[in-house]
């Protein structure tokens, strides 16, 4: 029980609509992006003001019976969070330096190599995007409802979820 709970994160979110056996919620907590003191000079949020603070609203199946105004307790595997970082960062810089290093290799400009990288880098986030539509959704991330925002209630549903896969 302690290594399951240990490879996934726990975030508290309010359920905001309801949809037959699916609920749309939002994260209460901030993580970063402008909640801390150093906001002003931290580049991350810096760009979360430029871009504009929107609530994540996330589908999820609603297993717990939720309703609307409820706080729930979402589980999101490690995992999914890994891979989703890996596709978000690390595939559009390594498609920016791939293209400026092509371009440098056949002796283009440094203009152009720049001009290259800037477009490998917006083809990497599309690429990403589209890499992230392609994988299972299911299986990278599951993320679940697993109680409301009571602790107790919470490990109740984590052990009732690990116990049913025990006896599957």
């Amino acid at each position: 029980m302690q290594a399951q709970l240990s490879k996934n994160r726990h975030e508290v979110a309010e359920v905001i609509s309801l949809d037959h056996d699916f609920a749309l919620v939002v994260p209460l907590q901030q993580a970063g992006c402008g909640s801390c003191q150093a906001q002003t000079t931290c580049g991350t949020g810096i760009l979360a003001k430029a871009l504009g603070n929107k609530r994540q609203q996330i589908r999820l199946e609603n297993s717990i019976n939720a309703v609307v105004g409820d706080k729930v307790v979402v589980v999101v595997p490690e995992r999914g969070l890994l891979i989703a970082s890996s596709l978000i960062y690390l595939f559009p810089l390594i498609t920016f330096f791939t293209i400026a290093l092509i371009f440098n290799v056949f002796g283009l400009s440094e203009s152009f190599q720049v001009i290259g990288g800037i477009a490998g880098l917006m083809s990497g986030f599309a690429l990403a995007q589209i890499i992230a539509k392609l994988l299972n959704r299911k299986f990278l991330f599951s993320i679940r409802m697993v109680g409301f925002a009571n602790e107790n209630m919470t490990l109740h549903f984590e052990r009732h979820l690990s116990d049913n896969k025990r006896s599957v």
